[in-house]
């Protein structure tokens, strides 16, 4: 017996809220989002890594991407633009914000040059995040 998405979706089946998994639902504007969104309804809290996720959506045939198509980017900046509801869990894996259990991970940071905080000084004072954050990205930028 198959139901349609709608009326069921894997993530109330997993304890996720109907209402918020409908409203998420709703809010999706992006095809690729979309995608993403019906492919971590099934991967639970633990989640999955950007090539699965696109292997997964192709292999349940909610896109039709040819199999050695690099859709990476396409899910990265999806990834991005809904990252409120589709969240980085740790080890390069992603899911969704709204299911029971996933609790989101912050991305490291990266460093330019991939140094260990040297460099001609600047003085921050070794403020982390906030102002500081910006100001490290402004000398960053402007190098």
């Amino acid at each position: 017996m198959h139901q349609h998405h709608s009326l069921s979706p894997p993530p109330v089946r997993q304890g996720a809220d109907r209402v918020a998994v409908e409203a998420a639902m709703a809010h999706i504007r992006s095809v690729n989002a979309n995608v993403i969104f019906k492919v971590l309804c099934h991967a639970g809290p633990a989640g999955m890594r950007v090539a699965d996720i696109g292997r997964a959506a192709v292999e349940r045939r909610y896109v039709n991407w040819p199999r050695d198509a690099d859709r990476g980017s396409s899910i990265h900046q999806a990834l991005k633009a809904y990252g409120s509801l589709l969240v980085h869990v740790g080890a390069h894996h992603y899911a969704l914000a709204l299911l029971p259990g996933v609790v989101e991970v912050p991305k490291p940071t990266r460093v330019a040059g991939g140094g260990g905080g040297g460099g001609g000084g600047g003085g921050g004072g070794g403020v982390e995040g906030g102002a500081g954050g910006l100001r490290k990205y402004r000398e960053r930028v402007s190098l």
